[in-house]
């Protein structure tokens, strides 16, 4: 689960259109270039100097949603995400149709925070608008996972197979390990296959979940012990 050491990389928003400001357009590039090269304390002073000259500049909310959705990746990026919570809040609150990528986010701040039923809701909302996302139904699982919730996880990681998430062959094998845990070892076994046909036989924890299930069928007393989960890899959100 991202809770115990995910790392999750935040893309930076598209860049302000068409802004009202030469000074709010100069500090938006700044900080997006800054963010780029992985200064993202740096970025966020100039992304806030954008926002605040913004809000003086009478700019639109849509724009002021992104420089506070970029103010919060920036946070995130820094390890603060209780303040990168705030800022995608603030976020969303200056949207009425929804911020999908800003719920999103949301989400994935209160995930590491802990905060499990307030992530859980923010990814609801985010897939709302893209129920076909497949990372996003992917990082969801976490959250089912971490709540104990096996059914829904299975559920969540389903999804994020159907819709192509590259993450598929950590969805089979994690199902394949609830599976296991529910010692149900010929479904577990087939989702172990599978997490190996998708990683071209190279994914060792998927191997070594086979090898557990293939030899110990009927040895269940050390199972929690001997399975292990899959942690994400993906860069970008």
């Amino acid at each position: 689960m991202r809770v115990l050491g995910f790392v999750f990389v935040l893309f930076i928003a598209v860049g302000l259109t068409q802004a009202q400001s030469a000074e709010v357009a100069f500090a938006f590039e700044k900080g997006k270039e800054l963010a780029t090269i992985g200064k993202f304390a740096e970025a966020e002073k100039q992304y806030s100097y954008a926002l605040s000259a913004a809000e003086l500049k009478g700019v639109g909310a849509d724009r002021l949603a992104i420089l506070n959705y970029n103010i919060g990746v920036c946070f995130f990026r820094s390890g603060r995400t209780k303040d990168a919570a705030d800022y995608f809040r603030k976020a969303l609150k200056l949207t009425d149709d929804g911020y999908a990528k800003a719920s999103y986010a949301l989400g994935m701040a209160e995930l590491a925070n802990g905060e499990l039923q307030i992530a859980r809701s923010a990814f609801a909302a985010a897939l709302k608008h893209e129920p076909k996302n497949g990372e996003w139904w992917f990082d969801l699982a976490f959250v089912y996972l971490a709540e104990r919730d096996h059914k829904n996880a299975v559920i969540a990681f389903q999804k994020s197979i159907d819709y192509k998430s590259v993450d598929s062959a950590i969805s089979h094998n994690n199902v394949g390990v609830i599976f296991a845990l529910d010692r149900d070892f010929e479904a577990a076994e087939s989702e172990f296959k599978l997490a190996l046909e998708e990683s071209g036989g190279n994914f060792a924890e998927a191997r070594s979940n086979l090898d557990f299930c293939l030899t110990a069928r009927r040895d269940t007393a050390s199972i929690a012990s001997q399975l292990r989960f899959v942690l994400g890899n993906r860069d970008a959100i």
